[in-house]
């Protein structure tokens, strides 16, 4: 969301929110078909139906515990860490002051060491009354 413009921050939001809802449905459903679906194979091979619905629920929660294993590994390997990020770009901003927002003024930054540094800011687009 930190590279969203604040005039499409709404829009931003609700594509989030959105897709998280999406992507949990469509997990869910895909879990409950699988249970399901193993569970129809194991009674109709004869077993108990109570433990063909214990085994389906089982590979379905063994299955979403892959899932999302899978994805912590993906995320600690694929994302860059804040220490390189860091390295890389020299030292963060940690705190911005922006006097006259919306019609240009002055915009102070401070890095994690205390040190400001000010700019010039112009607005790019017209401020809004």
């Amino acid at each position: 969301m930190a590279d969203v413009p604040a005039a499409d921050a709404g829009l931003g939001s609700g594509i989030t929110n959105v897709s998280q809802q999406m992507s949990g449905a469509l997990g869910l459903a895909v879990l409950s078909t699988l249970a399901a679906d193993h569970t129809q194979e194991l009674i109709a091979d004869g077993r108990d139906a109570t433990d063909a619905l214990i085994s389906g629920y089982h590979l379905a929660f063994l299955t979403g515990a892959a899932v999302i294993g899978i994805g912590a590994v993906l995320a600690l390997t694929m994302l860059p860490r804040v220490a390189d990020v860091e390295a890389e770009l020299g030292e963060l901003p940690r705190r911005a002051e922006h006097e006259g927002a919306g019609t240009g003024g002055r915009l102070t930054i401070r890095s994690s060491t205390g040190t400001p540094s000010t700019f010039s800011v112009r607005p790019t687009t017209p401020a809004r009354r």
